[in-house]
């Protein structure tokens, strides 16, 4: 979108909303969430700042920084980071930067390219620049806008009408309407306490997931029962020998509200038969050592850390017999005199050198388990996520006594999250997840918006996200290659109500080979169902192919109706008349007392609530 269409549509915006923004501020709030609102806009109404020189400076400064990121990123992609050097014209943008007065002309041309919907585009080295370069243009048409302050005025008794309607009905229409008034307002660095105050009302976390101590443990906890060598020197006498390790490793929860903590401990007891070497004599002993060992470690948004191990131990030990090999008699009745005498102070010893290998026992094997968890957090989760601007806003993780808690909020800073606090879940669940409809709808802007994707690019995405290419989306022997255009606010809608959810694809155009066709939104409507064989979601009726904002009911004209009869012959497919939904199989330890069957699922009120119980 350009910087004239934007603030044309904001004065268009601020004509509709202005006749009914005294109405927000008569009503009484309907709930505790919209005082606070209210609150903060009529504090914003009067704080306008002038935007000048100062501004631009800044939003070029991150513009340069953008770009300069972007360059080092390309550099790194060969032929392929040229190829898109030269489609966004990244060199005439340089151009630009290096002039005391960028040509705004210049820079919505390069705007566009940024803006154009290319297959890749979306990712955060691309979307950086985009958003920096639209910011620039923003602040600078606004240093030269007339009245600006009024304009500024309207439009926050504006917002408080969106936000009165959304508080009062929650919905990802009234939510893109607001992140596109935030955006704006952002933009041109005015009311931060407002949109402070917005992000806290209506941006908590729209993802939780729970695990009960129960199945944490299962893949953890496990017996101890080894036989290792013993190799030591106490008191000058070198030991050589064997150990029988007989014990257990147990997890505990420790509640904490900034990380999750959780204490392994080893207890167990280790009995040992030596043969030890001091001198002109060999001594054969036997010992008994309780080991108590606790490592803890802590799990938050930078991974998986741990303290050092610590363990105590106690030895205790009986020579069988000493053995001379010169000296006779005389050397034996000196070895066991002194045996006796130096008893206490070598099995202090044994038991001090006990619990150090223990812990140094303790913290390889953790060490191995740290190593392995935090490669795949950051090679497979933050890298790929941050990369496609999809790494969560806030991503927390706490612990009770009794589970291991994640909270997990995807918005961008003009996005809304959850309005509300989820719904209780099945209180005797092992895994329980529950999401707001935000989350999707947000992943799916921030993924999708404005991109425009072949049928071949569709399930290039659809393997990047799901490692594997659905059934549904393969493509059909003999019919012609199509393609969408994603709309630019809302591509994706997900909405969870009623024990049902809703999925729409709003697509601004459609392609079919060489032909371009109008925009369509494709929608399906499920509802879910519980019987003797677990849990299904059934489509209710056909899937919907209608022009946007066109009821289902209402007739579609002759131009829309090629795209239609396509759209439902493929969507047909993809939204799939029923889906059965299948216990969990878990890896490794955890699976070994078979698959979680699930016990709970249920949408309402914006949010779909799953559980998981362990059969065992």
């Amino acid at each position: 979108m350009t910087s004239r269409r934007f603030f044309l549509l904001a004065a268009v915006f601020l004509a509709i909303c202005g006749m009914v923004a005294d109405q927000a501020f008569a009503a009484e709030p309907s709930n505790a969430t919209m005082q606070p609102l209210l609150d903060a806009v009529t504090v914003a109404r009067d704080r306008f700042r002038p935007v000048g020189e100062d501004d631009v400076r800044r939003a070029l400064d991150q513009l340069s920084n953008a770009t300069a990121r972007l360059e080092n990123r390309l550099a790194l992609d060969g032929s392929n980071g040229q190829a898109w050097r030269e489609f966004l014209k990244v060199d005439e943008l340089n151009e630009q930067l290096r002039q005391n007065q960028p040509s705004l002309d210049a820079l919505e041309t390069i705007y566009r390219r940024f803006n154009s919907g290319a297959f890749g585009s979306n990712r955060r080295c691309f979307s950086d620049v985009r958003e920096a370069l639209l910011r620039t243009i923003q602040v600078t048409r606004a240093t030269g806008t007339a009245e600006l302050d009024k304009a500024y005025r309207k439009y926050i008794d504006a917002l408080a009408v969106y936000l009165r309607t959304y508080v009062q009905n929650p919905n990802a229409e009234m939510a893109a309407r607001i992140g596109e008034a935030l955006d704006w307002l952002d933009s041109i660095g005015q009311a931060p306490d407002l949109l402070d105050t917005v992000r806290d009302q209506l941006a908590r976390p729209n993802l939780f997931v729970t695990v009960s101590k129960r199945l944490v443990a299962a893949g953890i906890e496990e017996p101890v029962d080894e036989t290792v060598p013993v190799r030591d020197v106490i008191l000058g006498t070198d030991l050589y020998g064997t150990g029988h390790n007989v014990g257990e490793i147990t997890l505990a929860l420790v509640p904490n509200q900034d990380h999750a903590v959780f204490d392994l401990t080893y207890r167990g007891i280790t009995s040992t038969r030596n043969t030890g070497y001091n001198g002109p004599v060999v001594i054969f002993s036997k010992g008994t050592t309780g080991i108590g060992a606790t490592k803890r470690l802590w799990l938050n948004a930078a991974g998986l850390a741990s303290h050092p191990a610590r363990a105590r131990a106690t030895t205790h030990s009986n020579i069988l017999d000493i053995q001379p090999q010169r000296g006779g008699r005389m050397v034996e009745r000196i070895a066991w005199r002194k045996a006796s005498e130096q008893k206490c102070l070598a099995e202090s010893i044994a038991s001090q050198h006990a619990a150090t290998r223990a812990e140094r026992q303790m913290d390889s094997r953790a060490g191995v388990v740290l190593d392995d968890v935090n490669s795949n957090f950051e090679d497979k989760f933050r890298e790929p996520a941050a990369e496609r601007n999809l790494f969560p806003s806030e991503l927390q993780f706490r612990t009770d006594e009794d589970a291991l808690h994640v909270l997990w909020r995807q918005a961008s800073a003009s996005q809304l999250a959850a309005p509300t606090e989820p719904p209780a879940a099945n209180a005797e669940a092992d895994l329980t997840v529950r999401i707001h409809e935000s989350m999707a709808n947000n992943a799916a802007q921030t993924a999708l918006a404005g991109l425009t994707l072949n049928e071949d690019e569709f399930r290039m995405a659809a393997k990047e996200l799901l490692d594997r290419v659905p059934e549904p989306l393969k493509p059909i022997p003999g019919e012609e290659p199509w393609g969408v255009s994603f709309d630019r606010t809302q591509p994706i809608e997900v909405q969870f109500a009623d024990d049902g959810f809703r999925l729409t694809l709003h697509g601004r155009r459609y392609f079919q080979s060489d032909k371009a066709h109008p925009g369509m939104d494709v929608s399906a409507s499920y509802k879910i169902v519980r019987d003797d064989s677990g849990f299904r979601a059934v489509r209710q009726g056909d899937v919907e192919v209608v022009p946007p904002g066109l009821g289902k009911d209402e007739r579609v004209g002759t131009r829309y109706q090629i795209i239609r009869t396509l759209l439902i012959r493929r969507f047909d497919r993809i939204f799939e008349k029923e889906v059965r939904f299948e216990d969990i199989e878990l890896p490794g330890k955890w699976g070994a007392n078979g698959p979680l069957s699930l016990v709970q699922l249920r949408a309402s009120d914006g949010w779909l609530t799953i559980a998981w119980k362990a059969r065992k």
